[in-house]
């Protein structure tokens, strides 16, 4: 009992004891200040590098090296339907080419600065055509439009072949009958050998009734080969002959539906 006495004796004594003082607010704060002066002259100083990243400047757009060159291509028949365009720097000689094929009627084309001549073949070189203006200019950074590929032309003295052919050499023949007369009896014909080449043309003539013809010793090349009466009424071979050193060929005209050419002057 007399312990249980003692320790709520021990428990008042300790209620009755002063209480604290609440903390100061100005003392605490000058502390905290204190505290952190203290702690920023313990630390080395130190300062923010610079940025080591290079800076990228964009290119700015290059200026054109070359010209773009456009215009039509023609045709010359509705049964041609490839051509390839030839486009030769008259400075450097250098020749570029592009194919060109129906429906395709127009073209364009890049092409370094210069002076140019523009011409075209089909791929079995019966006759070329070109630009009807002759040579044109190309600038770098402009459009040159209006470079029609529309003049046809025979041989190479007008339209130059293309780097790496040669024209046929030598001679050869051709023969051939005369069908399909929708004018009554054959009478005597006049039948021409056009030479798609060189726009040269030798004629031979035949008798009244007589159903053939023979040319012999033709320059080597491309043969356009049409009958004529005496009226200018023509027929012809379908299809343009080839003939090379040597050789023989045939074709028989027997048509007669028109869209061949005048018969030459000074025959017979």
């Amino acid at each position: 009992m007399s312990g249980l006495l003692w320790i709520a004796s021990v428990l008042i004594a300790g209620c009755n004891l002063p209480q604290a003082a609440p903390p100061d607010p100005q003392a605490v704060s000058t502390m905290v200040a204190q505290t952190m002066e203290a702690l920023a002259s313990s630390q080395p100083a130190f300062t923010l590098a610079p940025s080591v990243m290079p800076i990228t400047t964009l290119p700015a757009t290059p200026t054109p090296s070359q010209g773009q060159v456009r215009g039509r291509v023609c045709y010359r028949t509705a049964a041609m339907s490839t051509l390839t365009l030839y486009f030769k720097n008259i400075s450097t000689g250098a020749v570029i080419d592009i194919p060109v094929s129906r429906p395709q009627s127009e073209y364009d084309i890049l092409l370094d600065p210069g002076t140019y001549e523009v011409f075209g073949w089909p791929p079995d070189y019966t006759v070329g055509v070109v630009h009807a203006g002759g040579t044109f200019q190309v600038l770098a950074g402009q459009e040159t439009p209006g470079i029609d590929v529309c003049e046809w032309r025979y041989g190479p003295n007008e339209v130059p072949y293309p780097p790496g052919y040669a024209p046929a050499t030598g001679s050869g023949s051709i023969s051939g009958g005369i069908y399909g007369y929708p004018y009554g009896g054959l009478p005597n014909m006049y039948v021409v050998a056009f030479n798609q080449d060189t726009g040269q043309w030798r004629w031979v003539g035949t008798a009244i009734g007589q159903a053939w013809f023979s040319f012999d010793e033709l320059p080597a090349g491309h043969y356009q080969i049409v009958a004529y009466d005496a009226s200018g009424n023509a027929g012809g071979c379908m299809t343009i002959v080839f003939i090379s050193g040597g050789s023989q060929a045939t074709c028989d005209c027997n048509d007669w539906a028109g869209g061949y050419p005048a018969m030459p002057s000074g025959i017979p």
